[in-house]
């Protein structure tokens, strides 16, 4: 008798968003044995992803990023695609003050960098599971 294989899920689609290359690259190379992963060097290029037609299971990004900061891009998603709002969660380097008010308010996750994989990958599952 053949036993049949399990269906495999489809891997989790993941955007990972940060003006700097060496994070974004690194987090890809962590990433990408178990998820797919994209990457964005700006908000403005992730937000004109999402307004292609691209959707993810999480969307990884940078608050600090010169163009569109993480919360101006999670602005215009919770607007445009609140869909993709809901799989959002910030990298943060310990941002204090108005902007940690800003993030609070947003109630997405929160991962200090230097962010920990296991922690990401954990934030990353939730919110593919609430697709």
């Amino acid at each position: 008798m053949v036993t049949p294989l399990p269906i495999s899920a489809p891997r989790p689609r993941v955007l990972i968003v940060d003006d700097d290359a060496t994070i974004g690259k690194a987090l890809h190379r962590l990433l990408r044995r178990t998820h797919d992963v994209e990457l964005a060097s700006d908000g403005q290029e992730a937000l004109a992803a999402i307004r292609g037609g691209q959707r993810f299971n999480a969307i990884v990004s940078d608050v600090a990023m010169p163009l569109m900061t993480g919360i101006e891009l999670f602005e215009h998603l919770a607007r445009e695609v609140p869909e993709q709002a809901r799989h959002f969660v910030f990298l943060t380097g310990g941002v204090q003050g108005p902007v940690a008010r800003k993030l609070r308010q947003t109630g997405a996750p929160q991962l200090e960098k230097p962010v920990d994989i296991s922690a990401l990958r954990d934030t990353i599952a939730q919110l593919a599971d609430s697709t």
